[in-house]
C-alpha cells in the first residue's frame, strides 16, 4: 500500500501540471486577444485620444467607435479566432482580459464623440512637426473655419429649440392635442431641427 507521503507527492505533482497547463492557456489567451484587439481591430478602427478631455488623464488612449459594445466585439473575436484556430473565450473572460491587459483601449462615451472633420483635425495639429509656417497656417485657419461652423450650429440649434418652446406655449390645449395641426405649421418649411416639449412628439431634423 503507498505511503501517505507518496499519495501527497503524487497528488501535489498532479496539481502543479495542472496549474502549469492552466498558466499556459491563460498566457495564450492574452497573446490571442492582444494579437486580435490590440494589435488588428484597435489599430484599424481606433482614434487617438484628441486630447480635450478631462475625463481621461492618460493621452495614450485609444477610442473604439461606441456603434459596437463589448458584447459585439466579442463576437467579432470569436469569428477571428475561429478563423486562426485559437481556442474559444467566453464573453466573461474576454471583458476580464479586456480590462485587465488593454486598459488603453476604451470605447467612445458620447461625451468622447467627435466629427470626423474635428478628428482629422485634431490628428493634423498633433503632427505638424514636418509642416511649413504657410501648411500650418492654411490648418490653423481651416480649422477655425470649422469651429466657427459649428459654434453657429450649436447657436441655430439652441435658438430652433427655444423658438419651438415659445411657439408650443402659445398653442391652445386642443391645437397641442393635434399632431395635424403641427404638421401643417411645419408644412411651410424646407428644412428644420426643432425639439416639441410635448409628451409624447418628438421632432427633430425634420424634413417636410
Amino acid at each position: 500500500m503507498a505511503s501517505q507521503s507518496s499519495v501527497l507527492s503524487n497528488a501535489s505533482t498532479v496539481a502543479l501540471v495542472l496549474i502549469d497547463e492552466q498558466d499556459e492557456d491563460f498566457v495564450n489567451e492574452i497573446e490571442q486577444v492582444h494579437r486580435i484587439l490590440g494589435n488588428e481591430y484597435a489599430v484599424k478602427f481606433g482614434f487617438p485620444l484628441p486630447g480635450r478631455f478631462t475625463n481621461h488623464k492618460d493621452l495614450k488612449v485609444t477610442l473604439l467607435p461606441s456603434d459596437k459594445t463589448k458584447a459585439d466585439k466579442h463576437q467579432i473575436y470569436q469569428e477571428a479566432a475561429s478563423s486562426l484556430n485559437y481556442r474559444a473565450i467566453s464573453l466573461s473572460e474576454f471583458k476580464k482580459l479586456w480590462l485587465e491587459q488593454f486598459p488603453k483601449i476604451v470605447i467612445m462615451k458620447p461625451a468622447t464623440d467627435l466629427c470626423s472633420a474635428c478628428q482629422s483635425f485634431t490628428v493634423s495639429l498633433s503632427n505638424t512637426g514636418n509642416m511649413t509656417e504657410e501648411e500650418k497656417t492654411i490648418l490653423l485657419q481651416n480649422y477655425g473655419g470649422h469651429v466657427e461652423k459649428a459654434k453657429k450650429q450649436r447657436y441655430y440649434y439652441r435658438y430652433k429649440g427655444k423658438e419651438s418652446k415659445d411657439n408650443f406655449s402659445k398653442l391652445s390645449d386642443n391645437q397641442r392635442n393635434k399632431r395635424k395641426y403641427i404638421k401643417v405649421i411645419l408644412s411651410n418649411r424646407k428644412s428644420i431641427h426643432l425639439q416639441f416639449y410635448i409628451v409624447n412628439l418628438h421632432c427633430e431634423d425634420c424634413n417636410e
